[in-house]
């Protein structure tokens, strides 16, 4: 691949992510809806030193999704001492995290480089995304999540490894924990590796089936 490619886009479509979703945001940012719910939330968690065993409630069905989702905006929270824009700021590091490691992972594979190129770009510059990363009412950590399961499945599909296989079942477990609508990803992973990869399927479900469990423990006992 070119230096051009390799090096200079990548940093460009970071630089293009930060500017779309950051630019003038102290005069554009306003506290909305659930943000006052998550803030409580997490102050609440600072002053008790008790997490949260439950996640915020569906707004489709009266039940609460895996707590892991107030787990992952705490840091932030922390960072800023308190501040309401924190959420958008963990939500940006987790986009370029996921961005930056899926290049070093795919660095030697240009097809997949270039898709997750692509991917990014249109990410960055789609409405809805900028929209939903500048007036967060709900932070969505859901994508990232889902190109880091796609990612590791790939590699998964190369060669069966424990470690891959515990990346890829924590990634599409955390994904589908912070929105159940993820499910169906997972069931068409599931009936393309019970086809194709039978081998290894006790494994894979047990994996799976363990991965859920731990992210969801509280809500399976306290729902």
């Amino acid at each position: 691949m070119s230096k051009f490619i390799k090096h200079i886009l990548p940093l460009f479509l970071i630089v293009l992510f930060l500017f779309l979703r950051f630019y003038n945001i102290k005069e554009s940012f306003f506290f909305i809806n659930d943000m006052g719910r998550d803030m409580l939330v997490l102050q609440a968690w600072k002053d008790t030193g008790k997490p949260p065993l439950l996640g915020p409630q569906t707004s489709v069905l009266p039940f609460n999704q895996s707590a892991i989702y107030f787990y992952l905006l705490y840091p932030g929270f922390l960072l800023s001492q308190g501040n309401p824009i924190s959420s958008i700021y963990t939500l940006a590091v987790i986009y370029i995290i996921t961005f930056i490691v899926g290049l070093y992972l795919l660095k030697d594979n240009p097809k997949f480089y270039k898709i997750l190129l692509v991917s990014f770009f249109l990410i960055s510059i789609h409405p809805q995304y900028i929209t939903q990363s500048r007036f967060v009412w709900n932070p969505s950590f859901v994508t990232p999540f889902i190109a880091a399961s796609l990612i590791s499945f790939y590699f998964l599909l190369q060669k069966f490894t424990k470690l891959k296989i515990w990346i890829f079942a924590f990634s599409i477990a955390t994904a589908i924990s912070l929105s159940y609508s993820v499910a169906p990803l997972l069931i068409a992973i599931f009936i393309y590796w019970l086809l194709f990869n039978r081998k290894y399927f006790i494994s894979f479900f047990m994996t799976l089936f363990v991965s859920f469990f731990v992210l969801n423990l509280p809500t399976i006992f306290f729902e």
